[in-house]
């Protein structure tokens, strides 16, 4: 039997061989080289020693992200829960666009560089802005995202005020498709006078005339020879609309009321002012045969004849200024040099 004070020596000795053995096992080190964009959180002061339960938490720099745990544990076996992760530079990977290809270059793009791509025949970028590699919450990715749409044209429906279309209830069109645009009463196409066109989208997308019909409108100032002063029509200049006017010394209005019309030629009658006399008119090839003067007033007439061709006489007529009824005269015949006579 073996005395007290051996087992007792025995005891004391197995408790600090246990001790030394859970002191050496319940710690943990960082024995890793960290990435150099790496921030850890939860390291102790003056280098104390990472005991079992402890935790660190790990984020990267702005630019970058996280590859692995964000956290993790000092375990009592002396092991670190997961590997320590690392960090990446966030950035944009060569995306696959639906009818459309990247060509040849960089796989990855950093912030704020900007992918070039081109589209399929027949297609377009749904989006004009270039699209750039942007980071947003700690990820990257391309901004507006890249991608092609078949090209077309569109209409925006119901038609504007004025407008009907043919077909009525369509509003994408393919290159190559005709609209045909009907414009109401007092709307016009392609022109004052046109109320009905047809269209056709072109291979661009774009139509090729507008699809929009316009209210017919005059000048909204009428600014004309002779008037008296010039005539302010604004918000008075629609199609039928009237306003009145008057005209120089010398000249008097078309109209006996003093008003022009809006019409599709625009202001009417024209022109607005007509002289009270006619000028004697210079007819080539003609002479005047009766009431031959120099000026001739309002409902005058003359009478002249052509001095080759047609024998009859023309009477003619001056309406508020301007001769009405004049047939032009043929001009004379004239004959080239003869020929050389031969000796």
């Amino acid at each position: 039997m073996k005395p007290l004070w051996f087992i007792f020596l025995f005891l004391q000795v197995f408790v600090n061989l246990e001790f030394s053995w859970s002191q050496a096992v319940n710690t943990c080190e960082i024995g890793v080289v960290l990435h150099p964009h790496l921030y850890i959180a939860g390291i102790p002061l003056n280098g104390e020693a990472i005991t079992a339960g402890h935790k660190l938490h790990f984020v990267c720099r702005a630019d970058h992200e996280l590859d692995g745990a964000t956290q993790i544990e000092c375990l009592k076996t002396g092991q670190w829960s997961a590997p320590f992760p690392t960090c990446s530079a966030i950035g944009c990977t060569v995306p696959q666009i639906e009818h459309g290809s990247v060509p040849t270059g960089p796989r990855e793009y950093k912030e704020n560089e900007v992918l070039n791509f081109s589209c399929d025949a027949t297609y377009k970028r749904a989006d004009d802005r270039p699209p750039r590699c942007t980071i947003f919450a700690g990820k990257a990715d391309w901004n507006p995202t890249p991608a092609c749409r078949q090209i077309t044209c569109e209409l925006i429906l119901p038609p504007p005020t004025g407008t009907t279309y043919d077909p009525p209830n369509k509003n994408v069109f393919l290159p190559g498709e005709m609209l045909r645009v009907l414009c109401g009463e007092k709307h016009w196409i392609l022109d004052a006078q046109t109320r009905e066109s047809n269209v056709t989208c072109n291979y661009n997308g774009v139509w090729n005339a507008r699809t929009e019909c316009q209210e017919v409108k005059c000048p909204a100032y009428i600014e004309e020879d002779n008037l008296y002063y010039r005539v302010n029509a604004w918000g008075r200049n629609k199609l039928g609309d009237r306003v009145t006017y008057d005209c120089s010394w010398g000249y008097q209005t078309a109209t006996a009321d003093k008003t022009a019309t809006c019409t599709r030629e625009g202001w009417t009658p024209k022109p607005l002012c007509r002289a009270k006399q006619c000028q004697r008119p210079e007819i080539v090839n003609s002479r005047i045969t009766v009431n031959d003067k120099r000026k001739y007033g309002n409902g005058e007439q003359l009478t002249y004849e052509c001095l080759e061709g047609n024998p009859n006489s023309v009477t003619i007529t001056c309406e508020r200024g301007a001769w009405e009824g004049i047939r032009p005269c043929p001009a004379p015949i004239v004959c080239s040099a003869p020929p050389p006579l031969e000796e």
